[in-house]
């Protein structure tokens, strides 16, 4: 072996060392930090409360939806469309949260398949089917984007009131509310009864614990964001790496909702970061002593995520016009984004001796 190889495998090894030290050390500190009371706080102050608010959204839809289907008429159906974009900041709050009975369930595939195929749901209006009956990419939230929302909005009200198949237009649509609402009702209940108990008793650092699944979330949700909502609608995704303006990429497009809940999913993530007001991931990064270029790493994060959120408040709606006419800041916010989910997958990561489970899609 030559000496520069010896060099490069001590260094490896005292690397090694050094880490397997840290997370060690973290698992002492963990058992004198009250670690329940920091997972009770995160549920009770987000996680519960950000459920609740997805089933009661999705109940006020449910409800405007029959409303209009008794008084099918331009008010009420401005009523319908407003609810669905208050359940879309709602679902934003949730979304990032794959864990616990959504994740046991595997609805959020049901939930929130994106994009849906426009010919199974016109193929299930056609035969007068219920979306209970339907594959993922046939209904859920954006399934409702695209039967709520077309061109105009006159257009939309039509194919729902008075155009040719209105009538088997407004039951799947219908189905399809019932379903989500049945949903968010169930995980509501699951969260405020018998969940909230397993999150808070699952301690320590490993891929089961609360604090590992929680991060694990975070991490992969930024990810997304970063990747399939900004990344991709300017080329620097996963799937599109061209460098180019992609419009027809945006999420929400049909709706004009994009920005919002990119805003929204970050909110959410910065909240149970920080247990809203009380105890949070932060305080336990601050009980460890997390550092980063002498700085508390739990004050670099929330410095992150707020620059993040400044540059989506500073782009303008909709984002499909934003992605070609403001692309650079467009580039700006996906670099933001960049640094923010660092901090996650190493920095937090490595200072709390939690794995990263899901693999990189770009390496970064």
């Amino acid at each position: 072996m030559s000496r520069f190889k010896k060099i490069v495998s001590i260094l490896a090894f005292g690397s090694l060392l050094l880490s397997c030290n840290k997370a060690s050390d973290n698992g002492s500190l963990f058992d004198s930090y009250d670690q329940k009371t920091m997972l009770g706080n995160i549920a009770d102050a987000v996680l519960i409360p950000t459920y609740a608010q997805f089933a009661s959204s999705t109940l006020d839809l449910k409800t405007k939806y029959t409303a209009f289907l008794t008084n099918p008429d331009s008010v009420h159906f401005v009523a319908v469309q407003s609810s669905y974009l208050q359940l879309v900041n709602s679902w934003a709050g949730v979304e990032p949260f794959n864990l616990g009975p959504i994740n046991d369930k595997l609805w959020a595939v049901q939930i929130n398949t994106w994009p849906v195929k426009a010919y199974k749901i016109e193929a299930a209006i056609s035969a007068n089917a219920s979306a209970s009956t339907q594959g993922a990419d046939a209904k859920g939230m954006k399934a409702l984007e695209y039967l709520l929302f077309d061109s105009s909005f006159s257009a939309a009200w039509q194919q729902l009131s008075s155009a040719p198949g209105a009538v088997n237009r407004a039951n799947y649509a219908a189905s399809v509310i019932t379903d989500l609402d049945a949903k968010a009702s169930v995980l509501a209940q699951d969260w405020a009864s018998t969940y909230r108990e397993e999150f808070v008793q699952a301690l320590g650092n490993d891929v089961s614990s609360s604090l590992g699944l929680l991060v694990n979330a975070i991490a992969l949700n930024l990810d997304e964001v970063k990747n399939m909502k900004v990344g991709n609608t300017i080329g620097l995704g996963v799937k599109v790496n061209d460098n180019l303006s992609h419009p027809d990429l945006v999420e929400y497009a049909r709706a004009n909702a994009s920005l919002g809940a990119m805003q929204q999913n970050l909110i959410s993530l910065k909240d149970a970061f920080n247990g809203g007001s009380g105890q949070g991931i932060d305080d336990l990064l601050n009980f460890v002593q997390a550092k980063k270029d002498g700085q508390d790493l739990s004050v670099l994060v929330n410095a992150q995520f707020d620059d993040a959120l400044t540059k989506i408040s500073g782009l303008h709606k909709p984002f499909q016009l934003a992605v070609v006419s403001q692309k650079q800041d467009v580039v700006a916010l996906f670099q933001s984004l960049k640094k923010l989910i660092a901090f996650f997958k190493v920095d937090i990561a490595n200072n709390l001796g939690v794995t990263i489970t899901f693999s990189d899609t770009d390496g970064d």
